[in-house]
């Protein structure tokens, strides 16, 4: 499958932040010192010795790896050094770690990604699909009897179910899982207190009674506080490295494709 135009751009949009990051590494003396990559360069310049003087030193090998230009060619090197480079503008100037203020700031912002899901406790009656045409009327006639003689939910009734028949706390995912998604979705709109249903689930018919639904809340920072500092790190590296590669490109005099429209329009 062809790319699309967009994705096009963003690869060559890759592609040139890539050789950005090459050459400021090289700028920077990246290269100079690490012995993976003098190793690497020394091996090339003995293959192409053609095993003539093949006693050389290692570093006479590199100086010439490097007169012939051979490191400017190799792929290896170049991602190596690219991404050396990109870890350098991550770091940066790191930020003092964030005290609990910033951390219960960012958990405000962000709320709905640490938003906990309603959860609900129930009792079911499960009637199988195995019964065919009778099951739907059976449904019925046992929700009517609950209804009306106020049987315990402890009650031995209906056909067995591999799950039980009871649910503590359960959330609508966990729900899904487990009853699938149409029955989750027909519980949430279950009164609390009293036998309802025939609500549908791929095994068959559910007489339900939901005996509690505790209301989604977000998480106190307590008991996310590892995560949210994680996030918040993570987020505030990505933001170190989009100004230092928007820095860079200054440098370079390399502009986006979307901010080279704008300009132009």
């Amino acid at each position: 499958m062809s790319p699309t135009p967009d994705q096009e751009q963003a690869l060559a949009a890759q592609a040139i932040d890539d050789e950005i990051l090459y050459r400021e590494a090289l700028v920077r003396g990246l290269d100079r010192g690490d012995r993976s990559i003098r190793y690497r360069l020394a091996e090339k310049m003995r293959f192409l010795a053609d095993g003539q003087d093949g006693d050389g030193d290692e570093e006479r090998f590199y100086r010439d790896a490097l007169a012939l230009h051979l490191d400017r060619e190799d792929l290896f090197i170049r991602r190596m050094l690219a991404t050396k480079m990109r870890l350098l503008a991550e770091r940066g100037e790191e930020d003092p770690a964030p005290d609990d203020a910033a951390l219960e700031a960012y958990l405000d912002l962000h709320a709905d990604h640490y938003r906990e899901p309603e959860r609900t406790s129930l009792w079911h009656v499960f009637v199988s699909s195995a019964r065919g045409a009778a099951c739907e009327r059976d449904a019925r006639a046992l929700l009517a009897r609950l209804r009306a003689d106020a049987m315990p939910t402890t009650a031995p009734l209906g056909d067995p179910f591999p799950f039980g028949a009871y649910v503590r706390a359960a959330s609508p995912r966990e729900l899904a899982k487990h009853f699938g998604g149409t029955f989750a979705a027909g519980v949430a709109r279950l009164p609390v207190g009293e036998w309802a249903g025939p609500v549908a689930s791929p095994y068959g018919l559910h007489l339900v009674r939901v005996e509690a639904r505790e209301p989604g809340r977000v998480s106190p920072l307590a008991a996310v506080r590892a995560r949210v500092l994680a996030e918040m790190r993570e987020e505030r590296r990505r933001e170190r490295l989009a100004a230092a590669m928007a820095a860079l490109r200054a440098k370079y005099g390399v502009q986006r494709a979307g901010a080279a429209q704008e300009s132009r329009g």
